[in-house]
């Protein structure tokens, strides 16, 4: 039975130690293997569903690496599920963690750093103090100023959310880049 490379795809020998194309070195196994933190991707790259949610808990203190898009937004569909479920979403406060772990690793798989989540978070904790205080100055001195920097703070959060959204669902960079190898061609 021939052995598919996962870097280049091409068809090997069964007993072939490595690709004859690329050199990558061919495993007869091609089994995920959790304990080690790896895993096979499909032909097109992609984790499911399933797989998303063992690779979120499996890699729950990893902020290193990569992550490819199919398995950060299966994560996140994860989370949103948990948190709508009536007596679990109290548990959702466990994936705190593995949710920045694995935007850092979103993060890193477009060429980004992980500390720009700490960076949104301030951004949008300055942007709340700012939106309050100028509730206050609408209601105790001048209405004008007031709503317009309510005004200001709406738009620049919109503005915020849909870069996030952007670079979040963005295609991660193509073959090795300076946080790892690429999680649609390679074994983690």
């Amino acid at each position: 039975m021939p052995m598919k490379c996962v870097t280049c795809g091409k068809e090997n020998d069964s007993s072939a130690k490595f690709c004859g194309i690329c050199g990558t070195e061919l495993n007869s196994s091609p089994e995920i293997n959790y304990e080690l933190h790896e895993y096979q991707a499909n032909d097109q790259g992609m984790v499911g569903f399933g797989e998303a949610i063992k690779l979120g808990f499996v890699n729950y203190f990893k902020f290193s690496g990569r992550a490819t898009r199919a398995e950060f937004w299966w994560w996140i569909l994860f989370g949103m599920i948990v948190s709508w479920i009536p007596l679990v979403n109290i548990l959702s406060i466990f994936l705190i963690i593995p949710n920045l772990s694995i935007t850092s690793r979103r993060l890193h798989d477009i060429g980004k750093t992980g500390w720009w989540q700490l960076g949104v978070f301030l951004s949008y904790f300055g942007l709340f103090i700012l939106f309050f205080a100028s509730i206050a100055m609408a209601v105790m001195a001048t209405l004008s100023l007031g709503l317009l920097i309510m005004g200001l703070c709406i738009i620049l959060s919109i503005l915020m959310i849909v870069i996030w959204i952007r670079w979040l669902a963005r295609q991660g960079e193509s073959g090795t880049n300076r946080y790892g190898s690429d999680p649609r061609t390679t074994l983690r």
